[in-house]
């Protein structure tokens, strides 16, 4: 029998450090430019792809 399935293992993390983790980027959030990819009008030229 061939099995098709594909798993990902995903490494448990330890809590504290992702505590950390996530205390960074909220205190840092406001530092960043928004993702690129909320914002596609302004890198994107609609006439050129059309």
């Amino acid at each position: 029998m061939k099995n098709s399935i594909k798993l990902e293992y995903y490494p448990k993390l330890d809590e504290t450090v992702l505590q950390e983790s996530i205390e960074i980027v909220h205190k840092n959030k406001e530092k960043w430019d928004i993702p690129f990819f909320f914002d596609t009008k302004s890198y994107l030229d609609l006439n050129h792809i059309k």
